[in-house]
C-alpha cells in the first residue's frame, strides 16, 4: 500500500530534478566553476611565482650589487621567468580547456543522443 503512493512522488520528484539540471547546469553550476576557474589562476601564479620573479628582475640575487652580481641576476632571473611562465601558461591553458568543456560537453552529449535515437528509429 505504502508503495503505491511512494511511486509517483518519486517519479515526478526525478522528473522535475532532470528537468532542473540543465539550468542549474549553466546558471548555478557555471558560477562555481567560474570562481574554480579563478582561484586555479590565482593558484597557478602562487605556485609558480611567477608575479614575484617579475617584481624582482632587476633585484640584485644574494646582495650583489657590482657590476657582474647585476648582469648574472638579471639573466639568471630572465630566464627563470621564462620557464616559469612557460608552466604557468600550461596550467592555464589546461584550466581553461576544462572550464570550456565543462560548458560544451552536455550539447554535445544531447546532440549525439538525438542523433542515435534518429539513426535506430530510422
Amino acid at each position: 500500500m505504502v508503495a503505491s503512493r511512494s511511486v509517483p512522488v518519486i517519479a515526478r520528484s526525478v522528473i522535475v530534478e532532470l528537468a532542473y539540471s540543465p539550468f542549474w547546469w549553466y546558471t548555478i553550476g557555471l558560477s562555481l566553476q567560474f570562481k574554480r576557474l579563478a582561484k586555479a589562476l590565482h593558484y597557478a601564479n602562487e605556485s609558480s611565482g611567477f608575479s614575484l620573479w617579475l617584481k624582482n628582475l632587476f633585484v640584485p640575487m644574494f646582495g650583489q650589487n657590482d657590476f657582474a652580481g647585476r648582469t648574472i641576476s638579471f639573466f639568471m632571473r630572465v630566464f627563470q621567468l621564462c620557464v616559469r611562465f612557460v608552466i604557468y601558461v600550461c596550467y592555464v591553458a589546461w584550466a581553461v580547456a576544462l572550464f570550456l568543456l565543462y560548458i560544451i560537453v552536455p550539447p554535445i552529449i544531447l546532440w549525439k543522443l538525438a542523433e542515435s535515437t534518429l539513426n535506430f528509429i530510422a
